[in-house]
Order: C-alpha cells, then sequence, then structure tokens
C-alpha cells in the first residue's frame, strides 16, 4: 500500500509539471504515463513523458530549486529509485523500483 500511494502521488506530480511547463498557451501535445515491467525480476519502471517544449539548457542548475522536482525525488528515493530525467524532445522522468512483497501474500 505504501508503495502504490507514493506511486501515486509521484504519477500526480510528474502529470502536473508536464502539464504545467510542457505546453505553453497556444501549444497542445500529449502526456504518456506507462508502467512497464524493468530489466530486474520484480521491478517496474514507471515514466511520465510529454512531446512539449522540453527542458531549458539550463535545467541540472534549476532542478534542485524546484520544489516540485524535489518532491518527485523525494518520492522516487522512498521507492528505493532515484527520479531520472532522459534525453530527447518533450521531457521524459522515469523511475525503476523493486516491489516490495509482505510476506503474509507470499505465504
Amino acid at each position: 500500500m505504501d508503495q502504490a500511494t507514493t506511486c501515486g502521488l509521484l504519477v500526480n506530480e510528474l502529470m502536473s509539471n508536464a502539464l504545467k511547463h510542457a505546453f505553453p498557451p497556444g501549444r497542445s501535445g500529449s502526456v504518456t504515463l506507462r508502467l512497464q515491467p524493468g530489466l530486474q525480476p520484480d521491478a517496474w519502471t514507471l515514466s511520465v513523458a510529454d512531446d512539449g517544449v522540453g527542458l531549458p539548457a539550463d535545467f541540472e542548475q534549476r532542478r534542485n530549486q524546484s520544489l516540485g522536482l524535489q518532491l518527485a525525488g523525494d518520492m522516487a528515493r522512498q521507492l528505493g529509485a532515484e527520479l531520472a530525467v532522459q534525453p530527447g524532445a518533450g521531457a521524459c522522468f522515469s523511475v525503476t523500483f523493486g516491489i516490495q512483497i509482505l510476506a503474509a501474500v507470499r505465504a
């Protein structure tokens, strides 16, 4: 349940950021939410991508000044992951994390 709640909050933050920053007035586009199996067993990759204006050239310097991205990074760490920024057109943020399965559920 803790992971599901954290994932929901993370998706909300990343989607909100995409809608707020990727599409200035008069520009349309799409935002894609993807959850897919990771490369390791019991791992999943969650990503939010847009085809908007992209990240500013000084994004890495400004990243730590953004409350939204600080929150997203904190939530990624709660999942045992790091928030990754993928290169390319638009913006893509992703986290790969392991699923925590309770011992009682496995039995």
